[in-house]
């Protein structure tokens, strides 16, 4: 999995009274992770890529959903949310 994350950002952001920044009107009843993938060639991920980490991640033995987002995907108000309020993970 690290070789698919080589020169890529990843950060994380909070749930809120259980409701992701996000996506404000979701509500989850199972523990989840949601991270931000920020290619630093400043371009969306290929969806091939992002694809191979959703594989490794659903083969590994981490017992929580991680949900994958791209940050070029992202509408711009989404982006400041997380510039203010997300916690960086790697920075490969």
């Amino acid at each position: 999995m690290e070789a698919l994350l080589f020169n890529v950002m990843v950060k994380t952001f909070p749930c809120i009274a259980g409701r992701t920044i996000y996506d404000p009107g979701f509500m989850t009843p199972v523990l989840d992770l949601d991270l931000v993938l920020k290619s630093k060639e400043q371009e969306a991920i290929p969806l091939e890529k992002l694809s191979e980490l959703q594989e490794a991640l659903a083969c590994s033995d981490i017992s929580i959903i991680v949900d994958m987002h791209d940050w070029y995907a992202m509408p711009e108000h989404f982006r400041k949310t997380i510039i203010d309020h997300g916690f960086l993970l790697l920075d490969n």
